[in-house]
């Protein structure tokens, strides 16, 4: 349950945070999204993906010796 607080304030402050640029942001020809809720939900989706991905890479690399 701890983990899973932790996830939760990532997700709120890096997609408050974030929104703004993700919502003037254009890809490939798409863009600028309008409404800053969907900004900060994709970037908190993006965000937790990445983190998770981190966490299990990290998770896996040998022990170092010495």
């Amino acid at each position: 349950m701890p983990r899973r607080i932790m996830f939760f304030c990532i997700s709120f402050v890096m997609g408050y945070l974030s929104a703004p640029a993700v919502a003037r942001a254009e890809v490939f020809g798409i863009g600028p999204i309008e409404l800053p809720a969907l900004a900060a939900f994709i970037c908190s989706a993006l965000i937790v993906t990445v983190t998770l991905a981190a966490i299990r890479t990290r998770g896996q690399a040998s022990p170092r010796e010495g």
